[in-house]
């Protein structure tokens, strides 16, 4: 891992190897276009829903940024859930 906290590509070809993936499938599966629309439309919903680190909840109307334990993500997914009164 570098600096930037994001996994070079050599270290995570490494990795796959190690645990037994097949690279050379994976490498036609990160250059495939349709990887790269699915990317760009998310980076562009991101953007547009005002999300900027991860991990991100959308729960109902609401953005939850930042790191949830279980028992708050319940709480939100329930209240999201109830009927407006």
């Amino acid at each position: 891992m570098g600096m930037s906290g994001r996994a070079e590509e050599s270290s995570v070809l490494r990795i796959a190897e190690d645990i037994g993936l097949d690279v050379a499938q994976l490498r036609r599966d990160m250059e495939a276009p349709e990887i790269d629309a699915h990317i760009e439309t998310s980076m562009r919903l991101a953007q547009v829903l005002g999300i900027t680190g991860t991990p991100s909840f959308v729960i109902g109307d609401a953005l939850v940024p930042g790191v949830v334990d279980a028992e708050q993500l319940q709480t939100l997914v329930t209240d999201a859930r109830e009927p407006e009164q």
